[in-house]
């Protein structure tokens, strides 16, 4: 029962006005402000066929998407070397979705974000950073069907840098945020592949990490080197599950998602655009619950392995030669006819690049 669809038809237009002001110094420190304000319009069609030929349509799905947003943000320097900043953005979303030529059904979302962050400078060596964040999401229409609750959420960072020698650096974070889910995701039928979902909830990701880093950053010349742990949680992950009885879907909320692993990243870079740059991260993924009629599930496209190995090289006439090497461990996804996990082998991808 395969859907006959082609690619759809998206066309967008992006306008955007942004201003700074010029930086403010005066007994306190320094100030810098900035505002924008974006307008996006967006269409989409979505056609399905009624035959393997493709051509006779038997469904249309058209969108008219517009998206309002406005943003301001704020920075004040002390002379000490601390911060404060600020940041607010304001995004009013509306949708016009029409079947088969019906009457446009008409949804709108308005999200909101505060947030306020500082740094502070201990001693000569350490840093350390604080921050909070408000979100809310409400629907204002849900054309016609249950509105998804308004929420506002809190969240929150902490985090800290403390400076060993002039090249050894210890930094740890701890972060709380959530995403709450788009209009597509709570009404999108898609030609009726999509069963809505008003009760879907934010995503709520929590995070914690610890590492260290050696030698230069990563945009000056030498060598650096680092190594990060983390363990990340995610509660209320929004997921596709097959509708129980049918040939459609239905997004859900699944309890927790936990991922623990570390990162190591190893770079040089010499003054004559000569570049490697190594990455590699293991990981432990586990979900909590289970979905779809008692089954248990494997995380989704999470490897427990992936790396990659890219190097650059001058060469004759200054064309910069490059190589690069990557791979993925075994990892799954879901089928979306029979709603089962199906595994997928390691995979190594080279690749090679000339540039002048």
């Amino acid at each position: 029962n395969p859907r006959r669809w082609r690619y759809p038809a998206q066309s967008r237009v992006i306008t955007q006005l942004r201003a700074q002001a010029a930086p403010l110094a005066w007994r306190a420190g320094t100030t810098t402000l900035e505002g924008s304000a974006s307008y996006v319009s967006g269409l989409t069609r979505i056609d399905t066929y009624g035959d393997p030929l493709f051509t006779s349509i038997n469904g249309r799905e058209s969108g008219d998407e517009r998206v309002r947003t406005l943003r301001a943000t704020g920075k004040h320097v002390l002379h000490a070397g601390s911060e404060v900043r600020s940041a607010f953005t304001l995004q009013d979303i509306r949708y016009d979705e029409a079947l088969n030529g019906s009457a446009p059904s008409r949804y709108a979302q308005q999200l909101w974000s505060a947030g306020l962050e500082g740094q502070r400078v201990l001693g000569s060596r350490t840093l350390l950073t604080a921050g909070l964040v408000v979100d809310r999401g409400a629907t204002l229409e849900s054309g016609g069907k249950l509105a998804n609750p308004t929420r506002t959420m809190p969240g929150w960072r902490l985090g800290a840098t403390m400076q060993l020698r002039p090249t050894l650096r210890l930094h740890g974070s701890a972060s709380e945020r959530a995403r709450f889910p788009a209009l597509r995701e709570l009404y999108s039928g898609s030609l009726a592949r999509f069963e809505p979902n008003p009760d879907l909830k934010p995503e709520r990701l929590r995070a914690l990490e610890a590492g260290a880093s050696w030698g230069a950053s990563e945009s000056a010349l030498g060598m650096s080197v680092q190594l990060v742990g983390f363990a990340h949680r995610l509660d209320d992950g929004v997921v596709r599950v097959g509708f129980p009885g049918t040939n459609r879907f239905i997004r859900v909320n699944r309890d927790r998602t936990e991922s623990v692993g570390t990162e190591l990243l190893v770079g040089w870079r010499g003054a004559d655009g000569a570049a490697v740059q190594f990455e590699a991260v293991g990981q432990r993924v586990r979900i909590a619950d289970v979905l779809a009629g008692g089954s248990g599930r494997k995380p989704e496209h999470q490897p427990s392995i992936r790396g990659m190995l890219d190097a650059t090289l001058p060469s004759y006439r200054g064309i910069l030669l490059g190589a690069s090497l990557q791979h993925l461990g075994a990892q799954y996804c879901v089928n979306p006819e029979t709603d089962r996990d199906v595994a997928l082998a390691p995979q190594t991808v080279l690749g090679a690049t000339a540039q002048r």
